[in-house]
């Protein structure tokens, strides 16, 4: 497949225009985009993080903060309570632990540092269920987006 190609595959925010690739990797310009293409598509090669596994180091894998954004409106309740289900449920199946951060609610986004990822709505893509991200260069935190409760 060319790269033009598989440009045309790939989503895009309308918003912010960044490339969503795999369904949750974010690549903010067309370079990177192109980058990615030749290091991962063109040849078909597995995604790791520099080399090795990602993961959460021992402490930080029993504090995963995180903010859910008041800009779910209505629905925020139900976000809510629907990452706390989820976190829940994660947190019985393997040893990591969720805490959710009420008092960054209000300024919950993809630039906040006093908790680890955000849960915040994605804007400008009806057809998206969801993202997630760990953090990558010029992003200061993990993101979960969605536009419907989860």
């Amino acid at each position: 497949m060319s790269f033009e190609r598989f440009e045309t595959t790939v989503q895009r925010e309308s918003g912010t225009g960044i490339y969503i690739v795999e369904g949750d990797i974010p690549i903010g310009t067309r370079e990177a985009l192109k980058a990615y293409f030749d290091q991962y598509v063109q040849q078909g090669a597995l995604i790791v993080n520099k080399g090795t596994d990602g993961r959460w180091d021992d402490t930080q894998e029993l504090d995963l903060s995180y903010c859910v954004s008041t800009a779910f409106g209505t629905r925020y309740g139900t976000v809510v309570e629907s990452m706390a289900a989820a976190a829940s449920s994660w947190s019985s199946h393997v040893r990591i632990k969720f805490r959710h951060v009420a008092g960054q609610d209000g300024a919950c986004n993809d630039t906040n540092t006093n908790v680890l990822f955000d849960v915040s709505p994605v804007t400008g893509q009806p057809d998206s269920r969801g993202r997630s991200f760990r953090a990558m260069p010029g992003r200061t935190a993990v993101s979960c987006s969605t536009p419907r409760p989860l």
